[in-house]
């Protein structure tokens, strides 16, 4: 499904994965592609970042987003050279983010990664969605009524079945050839497998994605088959959801990348 990529995005991905992590030179790589140089400009301009004065200058949003959010972005948008991004899917992906990088803060993890793993946590998710849009909505519909255990299982289960993979196994195999860290293809890999913590990223991201599952489905959040972490009472999550949506609901105002009119082109 997934080979080498001759985008801008590709060669980025490349350069960093070699452990180029030079900004300057990150940002003249991104000014070759308007629309990367677009989305990173968008997302250093948006509500998430805080600032007063509009980001207009490329190399300032590179050095503002840094290596773990640009590597992650670069992933996202190579999603072009296959088929598409929902913008629904890209909310889910920068709402996730938000509040992997919130549970990070909370606990003394790497904010950062915790961000960009959240940003690209489902990357496997959306390459089969564009493999098999109708069949994967179908597979997807598991999770429409929360974030159980028995929903995570025959979700998981369903695309197994359907694909012979699950998207957590690809994306964390193809972040893996792009030479993402092993915590991040890691916390991708288990994201849905939370009995135990296999990292400060696994944890954020778990925490968050619950997170974002509890404020969609506010009817259920007094539900004990909600899950939450073990040292997390439901009242504090509650706490952190006023925090949490408020910056959220801000953050994913911004145009998606399928609002771009992003070209085609081939992986080989």
């Amino acid at each position: 499904m997934l080979g080498r990529s001759t985008s801008v995005a590709g060669d980025l991905l490349d350069f960093i994965s070699r452990g180029e992590f030079e900004l300057a030179r990150l940002a003249e790589m991104i000014e070759q592609d308007k629309l990367f140089a677009d989305s990173v400009l968008r997302l250093a301009n948006s509500p998430h970042y805080r600032r007063s004065d509009a980001v207009t200058s490329l190399k300032f949003a590179v050095s503002l987003l840094g290596v773990w959010t640009l590597r992650s972005m670069a992933a996202l948008l190579l999603i072009r050279e296959i088929g598409t991004l929902e913008d629904r899917t890209w909310n889910h992906c920068l709402s996730v983010a938000v509040a992997a990088q919130l549970h990070a803060e909370i606990y003394g993890d790497d904010p950062a990664l915790a961000y960009s793993t959240g940003l690209i946590h489902d990357f496997g998710a959306i390459l089969l969605a564009n493999f098999d849009p109708v069949g994967y909505r179908a597979v997807e519909s598991y999770l429409d009524n929360g974030l159980t255990r028995e929903a995570q299982s025959e979700y998981i289960g369903a695309e197994i079945e359907a694909y012979g993979i699950s998207h957590p196994d690809l994306g964390s195999s193809a972040l893996e050839r792009w030479g993402f860290p092993e915590e991040t293809t890691d916390a991708v890999r288990l994201h849905h497998r939370e009995s135990v913590w296999m990292s400060p990223a696994h944890r954020a991201l778990v925490s968050g994605e619950r997170l974002v599952h509890l404020e969609r489905l506010s009817p259920l959040l007094w539900s004990r088959e909600i899950l939450l972490p073990e040292d997390v009472t439901l009242s504090s999550a509650i706490d952190r959801l006023a925090l949490f949506s408020s910056r959220v609901a801000d953050f994913v105002s911004i145009a998606p990348p399928s609002k771009l009119q992003l070209p085609a082109s081939r992986f080989h």
